[in-house]
């Protein structure tokens, strides 16, 4: 798993190809376990495990689980390992029980 400790709010998101798709607007978690999102989030124990995800804007909001990110850039960029149309269609609901946005480790 890529350190989220560098993604601050601000910072360009890039889809697999290097084409930029919004900018991070958050990082939030949740206890709810596994996305319900994303397919390889299926051995994630609900109970004891959050899921961190990264909120990205651009007209439009994502919320990309932290196992999609691929590079972080700290202070500059994260880059994803969807495609622009892959991550809007994929991660367009807003996860259950997110909490207060916050930087992971806080």
């Amino acid at each position: 798993m890529i350190d989220l400790q560098g993604v601050q709010p601000g910072m360009d998101v890039h889809d697999s190809n290097g084409d930029k798709i919004g900018t991070v607007a958050s990082v939030a978690t949740t206890w709810k376990g596994g996305s319900g999102l994303d397919e390889t989030s299926i051995d994630v124990d609900a109970g004891s495990t959050p899921n961190t995800y990264i909120k990205v804007q651009n007209g439009r909001t994502i919320w990309v689980p932290a196992n999609q990110v691929t590079g972080v850039d700290p202070g500059k960029s994260v880059t994803l390992a969807c495609e622009r149309f892959t991550c809007y269609e994929t991660y367009e609901l807003e996860p259950p029980g997110l909490t207060a946005d916050s930087q992971p480790g806080s």
